[in-house]
């Protein structure tokens, strides 16, 4: 059993408005500036931006709470480590047989490490998340007439996010875009 460890992340997130808009998305409101509760209370840990237990999927749920904080000019996240997913899988394994699952099937539902790797997988729609609303923010800057419907995902692809939008003529004119 061990501390929060810092999640490796593709994509630098350096802007908390725009890690929370990717978050709040998601999983609802964040919270700021709190202490991020974990499954043994005595690594509990201040962080940035906190998405609290009960607002992540059922399969999150069993490590505490997910936090961001800032480390070196960007936002990183704090999860669960390979090793700590053991304690995890195996809690979800006990459940599928306490429900009339074998213990052969359990196993194959829910292996070692499948919890820490459905949690990274999470935190990349995370950075996604973010890459598109920084992308959204940069074309509303160069155009200003631009907009945009509400995000959404893609059904079928958990790891995508879908938004249209538009520009109107002139803007595109000022970009340099000839129609």
């Amino acid at each position: 059993m061990s501390d929060y460890k810092v999640i490796a992340t593709t994509i630098d997130m350096t802007e908390q408005e725009l890690v929370v808009k990717a978050l709040e998305a998601m999983f609802g409101r964040c919270e700021h500036n709190v202490v991020a509760q974990q499954r043994w209370s005595h690594h509990n840990r201040q962080v940035d931006i906190c998405v609290r237990q009960n607002q992540l999927p059922e399969n999150l749920r069993g490590f505490g709470d997910v936090g961001f904080v800032q480390q070196g000019g960007k936002f990183v996240p704090l999860g669960c480590s390979e090793h700590d997913s053991a304690y995890m899988d195996r809690d979800k394994r006990a459940a599928l047989v306490r429900g009339g699952m074998s213990e052969r099937d359990a196993l194959r539902a829910q292996p070692d490490g499948k919890f820490s790797t459905e949690l990274n997988a999470m935190l990349q729609k995370a950075e996604n998340g973010y890459a598109l609303f920084k992308k959204v923010r940069d074309i509303k800057k160069k155009c200003p007439s631009a907009t945009f419907s509400v995000v959404t995902g893609i059904k079928g692809d958990d790891m995508a996010w879908k938004i249209r939008g538009g520009v109107d003529a002139d803007d595109l004119a000022r970009a340099g875009v000839r129609i």
